[in-house]
């Protein structure tokens, strides 16, 4: 059973998608099979909270963390229709700063129910409790840690015929935060689709509309503002497809988000998604991807809020397999979040190299280091950050 030809074949024989080494079969448990991994790994990160020199900000503070991640997962082995389960956790514990230690985990279903070979209905429900990663928009430097816990649902109707092919479905999610976070609780629903006409076999043109609602139950959020909003996305864009060498999908439109709170003007502007996949041997492989987006982030100046930011962001990684259970790979990006009508901007560049190796199908190491830099209009809030780390890992 196919899904809609959006996923090129160049994604998937990437060398940095493909498995790595023979995959373990796992347990089977009935008509299930069962599969689990977990990694551990010790990392130095020279400013564990992304502060800088600025007046009554903390001095950087470097520290050893050490990290624990096991996952498990059990999936049918049917003919026809799909079920699955999946656990997560993730344990970091900072040497000389314990107050900063944290617990991540997650766990959810997936389901598909196969109508006939080009029909399909998708469900994923899914929760997941995760820490606010230091330096990002509206988590400060102060402070213990910070928590979103998300509970979300997702169904998705599937058509993949021909010419025509079709997604389409809703989504809702509720997302609550712990500690010194940077919104209130909200709800969100959202309703997607595409609709895809297949040129010839390598190309072909779709739309992508989509609606978007988020409501607060508090009524006012933590600056006494209403913060409700709802608006809308539409794209057109493209897929090509040549083989297992190049994959791309491309598409821009125009988003618009409307506030309750009348102080706070409505966000809108271009919207884009780009996905580049090159493999120009077996053996390397070189991925794009970027867009731009509105982000469920808000500031607040001179008392009033303001909304939330435009992000544009991209990414590009090259992959090297020099033997079959050796990969070397290194990525580079940015993001930009501007917060319209307050003149507030924060920029984010970075860049990681590293390596896995498989002694077998079940073993595992691989070193890594990470930079990341950030520049914004607010003095407090740039930071310079090196992270360097090894990890071991199992899988059966």
């Amino acid at each position: 059973m196919g899904a809609p030809k959006e996923a090129t074949t160049a994604r998937s024989e990437s060398v940095l998608r493909r498995p790595l080494a023979d995959t373990p079969y796992g347990y089977d448990v009935g008509s299930f099979i069962f599969h689990a991994q977990a990694e551990a790994g010790i990392e130095y990160d020279d400013n564990i909270l992304r502060s800088n020199s600025f007046p009554g900000n903390p001095a950087p503070v470097g520290d050893f963390i050490g990290r624990v991640a096991p996952q498990a997962t059990l999936q049918s082995n049917w003919d026809q229709h799909a079920i699955g389960i999946s656990l997560g956790s993730e344990f970091d514990f900072y040497l000389n700063n314990p107050s900063q230690n944290y617990i991540n985990y997650n766990g959810g279903i997936n389901g598909r129910y196969d109508i006939d070979e080009e029909q399909q209905i998708t469900g994923v429900l899914q929760y997941y409790r995760q820490v606010l990663p230091r330096g990002t928009p509206g988590v400060g430097v102060t402070g213990g840690q910070s928590f979103t816990n998300v509970l979300s649902a997702d169904v998705k109707y599937l058509y993949t015929g021909e010419p025509f092919y079709l997604r389409i479905g809703p989504k809702y999610e509720y997302r609550t935060f712990e500690g010194s976070a940077p919104s209130a609780n909200f709800n969100y629903f959202g309703f997607s689709a595409r609709v895809g006409y297949r040129v010839t076999e390598d190309f072909s043109v779709f739309i992508d509309p989509s609606l978007q609602i988020y409501r607060y139950p508090g009524g006012v959020d933590f600056t006494g503002f209403d913060p409700n909003s709802q608006g809308f996305d539409f794209k057109v864009g493209v897929t090509y497809d040549l083989g297992s060498d190049v994959g791309l999908e491309a598409a821009v439109g125009y988003f618009q988000q409307w506030y309750q709170n009348g102080a706070v003007p409505p966000s809108g502007g271009l919207s884009a998604n780009l996905a580049l996949y090159w493999n120009p041997t077996e053996d390397w492989s070189f991925e794009v991807s970027g867009g731009r987006s509105l982000s469920q982030y808000r500031i607040v100046t001179g008392g009033i809020p303001n909304g939330n930011a435009i992000v544009t962001q991209i990414q590009a990684r090259v992959g090297w397999l020099p033997t079959y259970n050796l990969l070397v790979d290194a990525g580079a990006g940015f993001s930009i979040y501007e917060f319209q009508d307050v003149s507030q901007n924060t920029n984010y560049y970075g860049g990681d190299v590293g390596a896995r190796y498989f002694f077998n199908e079940n073993y595992w190491i691989g070193p890594r280091y990470f930079y990341t830099t950030s520049t914004a209009t607010n003095p407090s809030l740039p930071y310079i950050d090196n992270r360097i780390m090894l990890t071991v890992g199992a899988r059966l």
